[in-house]
């Protein structure tokens, strides 16, 4: 046997999809290769480096906790170690990335992902960024995936060249990066996946562009941050089916549009912003998340979301949504016909806001309660039992879940009386609050357990 002779590997195996490259630190992490040992692997990652085309670096991977190397050091010793470590993290995370670079050419590279949670927005780092992004642009490249931490000044310009990649199937720009504005029509004919934070020092028509060279796009993912004034007219590409849209900003705004003929999963945040939204149809969505802030300019958002999801099967209200319902005096609810799975996060826990829904719910099989203790909160814990039991909680209701479970009388008074009414109920999950002791947990649990049930499939989940 010849020593000298270099290993013998099927090309095909060379130029696997599932070739692949973690950067942790100083080691190669490499799958798969069964043709040899991970010693040989290592020995060889110079040559190996010529066939990579999925790229992973994070800078998180560079640091270590120093008890890993002398488990006595105090915490004023690791704080010591950890700054030094961050002294230098730069410029080792630029120098490593430079260094696989330099290995092979990388106009091969399918997918490229990169993520910054302590390296800073200096000029040395996004001038090497610039030039990563560069070198790896081109007609094979199918997944980009940047993060960057938000700070004042902390602003990346992408290069324009990444809009001439046609083989993008998923781009994720997350952080403070600028998008360029296209001076042609952008065509992106197999891009699937776009997660894009918008801001406002980027040209207005930017993501416009984008999105109508998009058309087959799935899943699109919008952040809006900071004070706009001036922000384009967006029409979600009819193909998306999952849409996730978050609103940061803060200046009134004369439109944005919410809605697609194929959307099936929304999910909405708005904080303090302005904008006039008008609703399409979202007759197709199947899954909805809503957490829109309680101010009076929101409350008919979300009327009109509820309205035009009334066919979703799963729906999910944050605590701000529930404030805003909650400032409507004589709250007509719409009907949900066809929803079987309901999470509520209540800034108190009304339960006869609670019943009220649940009489609009008429199939609902899973519920989900959880109380978010708000400070100056102005809603009162109220409970009257109603005068007609709900449809879903006699005929269809069969898992309740509690989480935050304080265990006052009238959250007590409101478990027997479901547990009393739920013929169907199979699982009633409580998870009692952190803040109790173990003595106000067993009384919680001898409390439920000793409850009289309508259904005798009924099983108590105590957490």
């Amino acid at each position: 046997m010849d020593l000298n002779a270099k290993p013998s590997y099927p090309q095909e195996n060379l130029r696997s999809p599932s070739l692949y490259l973690k950067i942790k630190t100083n080691r190669f992490l490499i799958l798969p290769y069964p043709y040899s040992s991970p010693n040989q692997i290592l020995r060889r990652r110079r040559n190996l480096c010529h066939h990579l085309d999925f790229l992973d670096f994070s800078d998180f991977d560079f640091l270590y906790c120093p008890r890993l190397r002398n488990p006595h050091f105090d915490d004023e010793t690791v704080l010591h170690h950890m700054g030094l470590q961050l002294e230098n993290l730069e410029t080792r995370f630029i120098d490593f990335i430079n260094g696989v670079f330099s290995l092979r050419t990388m106009q091969y590279v399918r997918k490229f992902r990169i993520s910054c949670t302590y390296v800073s927005g200096t000029d040395s780092y996004c001038y090497s960024l610039e030039s990563w992004i560069l070198a790896i642009a081109g007609p094979h490249l199918q997944e980009l995936q940047l993060f960057r931490p938000s700070a004042p000044g902390n602003l990346f310009h992408l290069p324009i060249n990444v809009f001439s990649c046609t083989s993008l199937v998923s781009l994720s720009l997350l952080g403070p990066i600028i998008l360029p504005k296209p001076s042609s029509p952008v065509h992106l004919p197999l891009l699937k996946t776009l997660e894009v934070n918008i801001f406002n020092t980027q040209p207005a028509e930017s993501i416009s562009t984008i999105l109508s060279g998009c058309p087959i796009l799935e899943t699109l993912y919008l952040a809006f941050n900071g004070f706009f004034t001036d922000v384009p007219f967006i029409v979600v590409p009819s193909s998306v089916k999952r849409y996730t849209f978050v609103d940061r900003t803060f200046f009134e705004i004369d439109d944005l549009r919410i809605g697609a003929p194929s959307l099936q999963y929304l999910n909405i945040t708005v904080t303090s912003s302005c904008l006039q939204y008008s609703v399409c149809s979202l007759d197709n969505v199947v899954e909805a998340d809503m957490d829109i802030y309680p101010e009076g300019i929101h409350v008919s958002l979300v009327f009109d979301l509820l309205r035009a999801l009334h066919k979703t099967k799963f729906l999910d209200l944050r605590c701000s949504t529930i404030e805003c319902l909650l400032r409507v005096p004589g709250l007509d609810f719409p009907e949900f016909g066809y929803l079987i799975n309901l999470e509520l996060v209540l800034p108190n826990l009304n339960f006869t806001f609670l019943m009220g829904i649940l009489q609009r719910c008429p199939i609902l099989q899973v519920l989900s309660v959880e109380k978010e203790k708000k400070h100056g909160s102005s809603f009162l814990e109220s409970w009257t039992p109603p005068t007609t039991v709900p449809n879903c909680l006699v005929s269809h209701i069969t898992t309740i879940i509690f989480r935050g479970y304080h265990g006052s009388p009238k959250q007590v008074a409101f478990t027997a009386y479901i547990l009393q009414r739920g013929l169907v109920l199979k699982t009633l999950t409580v998870h009692t609050h952190f803040s109790l002791s173990f003595e106000e947990k067993h009384w919680i649990f001898e409390q439920l357990s000793n409850m009289p049930k309508a259904s005798n499939k009924c099983q108590l989940v105590f957490s």
